[in-house]
């Protein structure tokens, strides 16, 4: 992943902006997803591990995406995305 260090600067600005929209009580987990379709093109995901009702969390998140992630997402190069995942 030497070549997607550019990623460095969008999870720390991203930790801070999750942490806005879900306070600290969810881990955070970062996971590297190879899509097969695309050969050997993998992709970062940062999971927000929440224990909020599924509709409470994706709200929280659709707040995100449309205050900041929705704008970042050009800098990410279609190398990272954000989601939930319940606990």
């Amino acid at each position: 992943m030497g070549q997607n260090l550019f990623l460095i600067d969008l999870l720390l600005i991203a930790h801070g902006k999750i942490r806005k929209y879900f306070g600290t009580g969810p881990r955070l987990d970062l996971k590297v997803v190879k899509d097969p379709e695309v050969g050997e093109d993998r992709r970062l995901f940062v999971l927000i591990r929440t224990k909020l009702h599924p509709e409470d969390a994706l709200d929280q998140l659709d707040e995100l995406y449309d205050d900041w992630w929705l704008d970042a997402l050009s800098k990410a190069d279609h190398k990272m995305s954000i989601d939930v995942e319940y606990i």
